[in-house]
């Protein structure tokens, strides 16, 4: 086995594919890569899938069918009597999943304050001379190739918060499902995998699948890494997926350095391809699931008001992890502005030789 030899979260979101995943498709980016993760990716997974504020419950928004383009839903799940509404949690909840037979329960919420972040923060200015840097950091990176029988292996620490309704008593309020540990095992091409949530899939799930995820490290190693070309084949890639194509041009990028392994030249080449994205922010203070500070790159999603941040080391430029903050208040909501809804922490990123080893 071997470490890349530098702090984790260099490289790259973040989970997750569908339950029924089209055959003929490859599935979408990090975290869609999980089909079979029930709560983990009813909640953990939408930050991908945020609520346009207001909208009512519908169908999730998936960049790759059946995440159809649809304009900001909200997903909604049962769960012993609370409905769980997803805001900005993490991307990908499946409202055809079963919630109900997860193994997750309120027992094992760990519920708390919810965090905050300064709504407001983010600026223009600097932010494609950042990404620069960041570029010239990760093209030295010496990840070294993923043999086939290896698998890449990535552990975070990550926490959501939530707004939850008892349908019996009418009562709402904040949830926060509280830091916890993920490690997940991916093979470099994409068919096989495991997965561990320490709270939500405690025991953990295969990731097994006969499709391969979009993501996957062999197919990694074959995209562009001229930056023009890349940024033209993630827009191709995700045409008519999420609320504008800028930003999930945006969140494509988000993901691949997330929670996935790429070649140090095709690193280099998203950070670049993401310095062309209109709307592209520099945030300068920006913090961890575990309470690390950084410097962020981030982009507010048309119709949610949501800033997704990708925080980063401010002296090496270590990519640390990613959040989630409303820059408005949700009309018809008790999530005030500046709400953290999902915070990531990537501690450690590995290639291992075996299935379930650690580094």
């Amino acid at each position: 086995m071997r470490t890349n030899g530098i702090r984790p979260g260099e490289t790259g979101r973040q989970p997750d594919a569908p339950l029924g995943p089209p055959a003929a498709r490859d599935l979408p980016a990090g975290r869609h890569l999980f089909h079979r993760e029930r709560l983990m990716t009813m909640i953990e997974q939408e930050r991908r899938g945020i609520p346009t504020p207001g909208a009512a419950a519908g169908p999730d928004r998936r960049w790759r069918l059946p995440r159809l383009s649809v304009a900001v839903p909200t997903v909604a799940t049962a769960l012993a009597g609370l409905i769980v509404v997803g805001l900005a949690l993490n991307p990908g909840g499946d409202p055809a999943g079963d919630p109900a037979g997860s193994t997750a329960g309120p027992d094992q919420m760990a519920e708390g304050p919810a965090q905050f972040a300064d709504p407001a923060a983010g600026t223009a200015e600097g932010a494609t001379a950042l990404l620069d840097e960041i570029a010239l950091v990760a093209a030295t990176r010496d990840t070294g190739p993923v043999r086939p029988d290896q698998f890449i292996y990535v552990e975070s620490q990550v926490a959501n918060t939530y707004e939850a309704h008892n349908a019996d008593t009418g009562e709402t309020r904040l949830v926060r499902q509280g830091l916890h540990q993920r490690q997940v095992w991916l093979s470099p091409d994409g068919h096989r995998g495991w997965l561990i949530d320490e709270l939500n899939e405690p025991a953990g799930i295969t990731l097994d699948s006969d499709v391969r995820h979009f993501g996957a490290y062999d197919r990694l190693t074959t995209l562009p890494t001229d930056p023009d070309a890349l940024l033209e084949w993630i827009y191709a890639e995700t045409r008519g997926q999420g609320n504008h194509p800028d930003h999930q041009a945006f969140t494509t990028i988000g993901d691949l350095i997330g929670e996935q392994y790429p070649p140090a030249e095709l690193s280099a080449a998203l950070y670049r391809a993401a310095a062309k994205i209109p709307g592209v922010l520099l945030v300068d203070d920006a913090t961890d699931a575990t309470g690390r500070s950084g410097v962020a790159v981030a982009r507010v999603e048309e119709g949610t008001g949501v800033r997704h941040e990708w925080i980063f080391d401010r002296e090496d430029y270590t990519f640390l992890g990613s959040r989630s903050v409303y820059t408005t208040a949700v009309p018809d909501s008790i999530i005030p502005a500046g709400t953290v809804t999902f915070s990531q922490a990537v501690v450690r990123r590995a290639v291992v030789d075996e299935l379930k080893q650690l580094p």
